[in-house]
């Protein structure tokens, strides 16, 4: 999806051009993540006052609804990020994602 932001803009404009587009209203926009991934990883997650002159031309821009789960996270619960490889991490591919981590509790 192609979504045109001036070059002085923000990523607040990045993300009001993504609701115009989609139709979205404001509170689901901001259930938005917007994050930069380079070669199948994930390098940063983007907030509203980032410049996108900023951003590095070979990087990739990835827009992705927060699932409920990491919006309300458990104690004891915490985010990670995860990528897929091939044989050897250096060998990454695919799109990098973000996976809740849950404590395993042991019943005796």
């Amino acid at each position: 999806m192609e979504v045109l932001v001036p070059r002085t803009g923000t990523v607040a404009d990045l993300r009001d051009g993504l609701r115009k587009k989609l139709e979205l209203n404001e509170e689901a926009i901001k259930k938005v993540r917007l994050y930069e991934a380079h070669s199948g990883k994930i390098y940063k997650e983007l907030s509203d006052n980032f410049n996108i002159a900023g951003l590095n031309d070979y990087v990739t821009l990835y827009a992705e609804p927060i699932p409920a789960e990491e919006l309300n996270l458990q104690p004891g619960e915490r985010v990670i990020n995860v990528y897929s490889f091939d044989k050897e991490p250096s060998r990454s591919h695919g799109i990098p994602f973000k996976f809740v981590v849950k404590p395993v509790s042991f019943g005796c």
